[in-house]
């Protein structure tokens, strides 16, 4: 398992960027092909629990599950607060179809119909799954969801924050993090997660907050991630608070 990790280190200047279109968030990966994944599949929160209708072949099960085994398993004390948020409230279907209009992405959460969508077998990957199951609980913790913030004011709040919630996880772990990197914060960025979470502990809504790296916090960081996609360059709401991390903090 560690070597999947390990691995994807030296592809981590490879890893995303994102794109969302006007109601919904999507997630488009630039890695490159396939890494190993988990083959023994025990999920406390296998699909069924929290999707009501799998509309997937059964390779493409496999594959998710062994996403779903490295998030709930390998790193579980981070994301099982997520899928005991989507079991009270389910995603309505995952399948394979388009993600977007125009240009497709490998893979999308389309808040408004609570569906999951994966364009092909292979756009299954890890961050993907990652990304948009974050948004899938998203939808579920700001009040009103997110889609009211796709394509306008608050894009930038959300996508910053689901690459945040990765980053964290994966600093915890001594693995690489760098979704949330911005235009021009590459160093800032670096040392801010560090400031964060380099005690080996998730850390508060608060602390994100009040956390600043050279005159850069929270919000900084959310325009500066905006601005490195043209797809997220939009207005940041500067007192939107990052309530999906503040769920995890208080969940574990």
């Amino acid at each position: 398992m560690k070597f999947k990790y390990l691995f994807l280190s030296l592809l981590s200047l490879l890893v995303l960027s994102a794109c969302s279109n006007d109601d919904d968030f999507l997630f488009s990966d630039t890695n490159v092909s396939e890494l190993t994944r988990s083959e023994t599949f025990s999920l406390k929160y296998p699909m069924s629990s929290f999707i009501s209708k799998i509309s997937l072949n059964t390779t493409d099960q496999n594959t998710v599950n062994g996403y779903l085994s490295d998030m709930q398993n390998e790193f579980g004390k981070w994301y099982l607060p997520l899928f005991v948020k989507l079991k009270s409230n389910p995603i309505a279907e995952i399948k394979r179809g388009s993600t977007g209009t125009g240009s497709d992405a490998p893979a999308a959460y389309y808040a408004n119909q609570n569906i999951l969508v994966f364009l092909t077998g292979a756009d299954i990957r890890y961050n993907g799954v990652c990304e948009e199951l974050i948004h899938a609980g998203q939808q579920r913790i700001y009040p009103g969801g997110i889609a009211q913030y796709g394509k306008k004011k608050g894009t930038p709040n959300i996508e910053f924050e689901a690459k945040l919630a990765q980053d964290l996880v994966s600093c915890i772990n001594d693995l690489p993090f760098n979704l949330g990197e911005g235009a021009d914060n590459s160093t800032e960025y670096v040392q801010w997660i560090l400031e964060l979470c380099g005690d080996g502990s998730y850390p508060s809504e608060t602390k994100v907050l009040n956390t600043e790296v050279k005159s850069m916090g929270y919000y900084q960081m959310v325009i500066s991630f905006g601005k490195k996609y043209a797809a997220y360059n939009y207005p940041v709401i500067m007192d939107l608070k990052p309530l999906y991390i503040n769920y995890i903090s208080d969940s574990i």
